[in-house]
């Protein structure tokens, strides 16, 4: 039996079912709110068994209502943001004008955003609508059908789109979020001594905690300090804020050091020190992470008059 066949016994079995289902409820004359039972006839019944499975319904020829168009806004993509200033642009969706096309130009050859539109007949969309789109929705509290409604398209189109950039951007991740290495190494330390006066520093790492939706197991695992559902990301950014090391996906009521001593970048420290902090380079990080050689933290002493001073733990060498 070939997959045709197959399929035309699933189609089949489904409208067997569809029968079966219209028989039992004319049979059993459900009584409706005015208290008198139900008069509809068996073809009523199984129309509506099946209405909600084109499948069922080919079984029977019976036509399913056509989808009427849904109106909705229409230029604001192609005329409203490019009158935007560049203040509003970034308000809106988080990254300067810049970095949009850094990013629109680095993912439109990725697999994800190929997609083949000769099926449906409709043209594709363009790959950087698909990016703000992406970042209107992550980086505000919209909810799916406000942000179908601003750029035009369907809740199926915005989810899709959200999902390609999404995975388009997994992939370069690495070639976007990568240590300092050789020459970067010492252009940051001269970055982050121009800014604070410190030789050495070639990062700062610090955890977010990332709301999510209450998972349906361990709930409490998830709920964090600040009494919301979370997981926990832990990153490093060089002095131009661009972030040079990310691990995400532990529990939102983890602490920060426990997310660090389980990361990747202090496994591999550990393994390979001299190739991540040459020349006794190091990071800095709060209170909430542990005092290492190439991890700098805060040192709180109160002092005599119980005033509080804050200095930095610094290498002697």
């Amino acid at each position: 039996m070939d997959d045709h066949d197959d399929h035309e016994r699933h189609r089949k079995c489904r409208a067997v079912a569809a029968i079966v289902a219209a028989a039992v409820a004319l049979v059993a004359k459900p009584v409706n709110a005015s208290g008198s039972s139900s008069t509809r006839s068996l073809e009523e019944m199984i129309y509506l068994a099946v209405c909600g499975d084109p499948d069922c319904a080919a079984v029977f020829d019976i036509p399913l209502p056509r989808r009427t168009s849904v109106p909705r806004q229409v230029g604001y993509f192609e005329h409203v943001i490019p009158l935007q200033s560049d203040m509003d642009f970034r308000s809106h969706f988080r990254l300067c004008r810049q970095t949009v096309d850094i990013v629109v130009d680095a993912i439109r050859a990725s697999e994800h955003m190929q997609v083949d539109v000769t099926a449906s007949g409709k043209d594709m969309i363009d790959v950087k609508k698909q990016v703000l789109l992406t970042l209107w929705w992550l980086g505000s509290k919209s909810c799916i059908r406000e942000v179908s409604d601003k750029f035009g398209l369907s809740k199926y189109t915005i989810w899709t789109s959200t999902r390609r950039v999404c995975f388009a951007l997994c992939d370069i991740a690495p070639l976007m979020i990568c240590w300092p290495k050789e020459k970067g190494v010492n252009d940051t330390q001269g970055r982050f001594h121009q800014l604070k006066g410190i030789h050495g520093i070639i990062g700062a790492i610090d955890g977010s905690h990332i709301p999510i939706k209450a998972p349906m197991e361990s709930t409490d695992a998830y709920l964090n300090r600040k009494r919301f559902h979370s997981i926990v990301l832990q990153a490093v950014c060089d002095a131009n804020l661009l972030f040079t090391d990310v691990f995400a996906g532990w529990p939102g009521s983890v602490h920060d050091a426990r997310v660090f001593n389980n990361s990747p970048l202090k496994h591999a420290v550990d393994e390979r020190k001299e190739e991540f902090f040459p020349m006794e380079s190091f990071i800095l990080g709060d209170s909430a992470y542990p005092l290492l050689p190439w991890l700098i933290t805060p040192y709180r002493d109160a002092g005599n008059n119980g005033i509080s001073i804050s200095i930095i733990h610094l290498p002697v060498w």
